[in-house]
Formats: C-alpha cells, structure tokens, sequence
C-alpha cells in the first residue's frame, strides 16, 4: 500500500488536537505572541491557542492551502506570507474568518525565471507585472479590515549561456521590464488602495538579481547585478483638518488619489519605522533569500 506525505502529517496533527483537548490547562500554550514555520507544519501543529502573529516562509499555492484551515479556525489580526508567484498562488487562502480579523498583511511574492522563454520574450515581459498586480488585488478583496498592507516582490533571474557563443538567451529588453524601477509604483499603490478601502498605509518593495553561470565553469551561479527600491504611501481622507505633512508624509502636488482617500508619499525612514513597529518585517529566511551578501 503507497502512504502519501499527507498521511504522516495527518496523523502528526490529530495527535496534536488530542493532546491539546485533553491535556490540563497548565500544559498547553495559552497564547502566541508570534509563529514562524512553514505552511504545512502550521497545518500539523493544530494549535489552538491565539496567535499574534503568523509568518508563514516560502512555498506555493499548495502548500498555503494546508494553512488555509488552521488561519479559518484561529484567524489572526498579522499575517506574513511568503510564495511562489503564480495565477493561483492565493486561493483559498483569504477565507471569511480570516478576512474578519487581519489588520496587517505582508505578502512576498517570489518570482523565478527557470521556465524556458521565446525571442519574443520583450513583448511578453511587461505583461508579468499587470498579470501580478490583477492577481494580487484581486485575492486581496476580501480583506475589508487590513489597514497596514506591504507587498514585496523578489526577482532572481538566470541568464542562460547560449550554446554557440559566450552570450545568453535573455534580451536586454527583458531585463529591462523585469527590473525593480519598470513597476509602475504609484498604479500598483492606487490599485491596492481602491482594492482595500480599509487600507491607510501601503508599502512595495522590489528586489531581485540576475544569475549567470560560464559553460566551462563548474560551480555555482553567480550574482552580477541587484536592485533593491521601495516606497510607501499612507492614504488620507480627503476632509477638513487632515494634516497631509503629518507624520512625515510627503504632500507633493498631483498625488494619486483612491476611492477611498488621496495617497501621500512617506520619507524612507518614516515608513521603515512604521514598518517595524507595526511588524510589517520579513523572516530571517526571506532576509537571506531577498537580500543575500553572498553569490548564490
């Protein structure tokens, strides 16, 4: 008889529900200030006491899915994941339950490019963002008390070495609309504050690298070029009284204005200390991933 993975981690969780149920009070957690593991072993654990905040680390849409229960059974108010992009790298996880209690959502959406690409790869570059962001806001809808949002997206791209010369298959133009600076910021921002009309702070990263790796080498791919470019906004109502400069907000003419309010630049600091006190912050594991000091 084949036993799948799932089996294991099945039989893992209900002896964790077991334990839990019928132990005494002063064996088990009361509360959790914060939970940093990955979607699947959220999923086994079946933790029943509340929880501040859950980072969940990288994986894809379907390994989410396992936590997809725990987070509609125990909602939390701070909710970080990380995941591989693709079209349904979000389903299900954004249930009701959930969409009731989260208040700050920090979503890192990693982007490899290991699939093989067409000469006309320019052409279908620049439709990788707008196919994000629809995506993206789209799964994001629900959320009807998320006041603090940060959106993180990690490139890390492969030149492949062509194998008639020392060249690569990747065109300069793909670089170019891959890189951080080609999203457009400020139509991403405006997109996730109409998306989320509770939202009063929005914050985007982008980051990434390009690989190569020379044909007579062995050894691993190295890093040739990084970027790394943020900005934040925080959304004011229209009203009078409404100090744009507060809070060290840039009141700049021709801001973009939402549905639900005007959207006013923040400093770089400004937003960096928002971003810390209202744990908006990456796991030590997406530090490593999105900002490495080493070649990878």
């Amino acid at each position: 008889m084949t036993v799948s993975k799932a089996e294991p981690r099945e039989a893992v969780r209900a002896v964790n529900q077991r334990m839990q149920d019928g132990s005494p009070s002063g064996h088990v957690w009361k509360k959790l200030d914060r939970v940093v593991c990955r979607a699947e072993m959220l999923h086994a654990l079946a933790l029943r006491c509340p929880i501040g905040h859950v980072m969940l680390e990288h994986g894809d849409g379907k390994s989410l899915s396992c936590a997809a229960d725990a987070l509609r059974l125990h909602p939390v108010r701070r909710l970080k994941l990380t995941l591989a992009c693709g079209r349904s790298m979000l389903d299900g996880i954004f249930t009701p339950e959930l969409a009731g209690t989260l208040t700050r959502l920090t979503l890192c959406m990693v982007y490899g490019d290991t699939d093989a690409r067409t000469e006309n790869d320019d052409a279908a570059a620049p439709l990788q963002w707008d196919d994000l962001l629809r995506t993206t806001v789209s799964a994001l809808q629900p959320l009807c008390n998320v006041t603090h949002i940060r959106v993180v997206v990690h490139c890390k791209v492969y030149r492949y070495p062509s194998p008639w010369s020392r060249g690569t298959n990747t065109s300069e133009d793909f670089m170019d609309s891959i890189r951080g600076p080609a999203l457009d910021f400020d139509g991403a921002a405006t997109a996730l504050a109409c998306a989320l009309l509770s939202v009063q702070y929005v914050f985007l990263t982008t980051s990434g690298c390009f690989l190569y790796h020379e044909p007579e080498e062995r050894g691993p791919w190295r890093m040739y070029e990084r970027w790394d470019a943020s900005r934040a906004w925080r959304v004011l109502n229209d009203e009078p009284g409404t100090g744009a400069a507060a809070d060290g907000v840039q009141d700049r003419d021709g801001a973009p204005s939402t549905g639900a309010g005007r959207l006013v630049e923040l400093h770089s600091d400004v937003a960096d200390t928002i971003v810390r006190k209202e744990e908006l912050v990456l796991s030590d594991a997406d530090e490593r991933l999105l900002f490495p000091t080493d070649d990878r």
